[in-house]
Parts: structure tokens; C-alpha cells; sequence
């Protein structure tokens, strides 16, 4: 039996599929860039990548700052609709 891979908070393995979209939505519903990667250290390129990976807390950050930018408590369930 091959031994399962454990990942730890530092393992880049968050891939860009759900959060690029999110980011995609977002901005064409005109949120600015700016505040949508504040702190997250990602550019856009890296949301627009099918070969990127990260760690969680950029995902997290992008996330908030998403939340915070929207005002918009459902926002997840609001995204899940269009999906």
C-alpha cells in the first residue's frame, strides 16, 4: 500500500480554479484589482493559471478581502449560483 502524502499549512497545493473565478466575477462586476489582492502577495496572472498552486493563506486573504470589498455576507452562496 503507498503511504498517503500529508500536507502541512506551508505545501502549496491550493490550486487557482475556485479563487479565479471568484476574482474573474468580481472584477467584471468592477471591483477594483487593487483591493481584491491586498496582502495576498498573488497577482492576477496567478489566478488566471491552471499550473498555480498555493498555500492557504493567500486563498484565505483573497477571500476576506473579497467579503470585505462586497458586503456581502452570502457571497459564496451568491458565486455558487453562477457556477
Amino acid at each position: 500500500m503507498m503511504a498517503r502524502k500529508v500536507f502541512t499549512p506551508d505545501d502549496p497545493v491550493v490550486p487557482m480554479s475556485y479563487p479565479g473565478f471568484v476574482f474573474r466575477v468580481l472584477r467584471r462586476q468592477g471591483y477594483p484589482t487593487d483591493a481584491l489582492l491586498s496582502k495576498t502577495g498573488l497577482v492576477e496572472e496567478n489566478l488566471e493559471s491552471s499550473e498555480f498552486r498555493t498555500i492557504f493563506e493567500p486563498v484565505r486573504c483573497l477571500f476576506e478581502n473579497a467579503l470585505s470589498a462586497t458586503q456581502d455576507p452570502h457571497l459564496g452562496i451568491t458565486l455558487a449560483l453562477r457556477i
